[in-house]
């Protein structure tokens, strides 16, 4: 068994902040990220999407 991961991190949600007003993290985008899959992960699922804040698709996870 494995847990493969794939978040494409190429996008406007991952970005740093265009104009310093501190809005755009993307180590926080990732964090969040990181925490949904390890909470659908306690939640018994065993693979799924992930979508960034701005609800595009950019990777998905599988327990395999």
């Amino acid at each position: 068994m494995k847990f493969e991961l794939n978040i494409n991190m190429d996008n406007a949600a991952f970005q740093d902040d265009p104009d310093g007003e501190g809005e755009y993290q993307p180590n926080l985008e990732l964090e969040t990220r990181l925490n949904r899959i390890a909470l659908a992960v306690g939640n018994g699922n065993q693979n799924g999407k992930v979508i960034d804040s701005n609800g595009n698709h950019v990777g998905d996870w599988a327990i395999i």
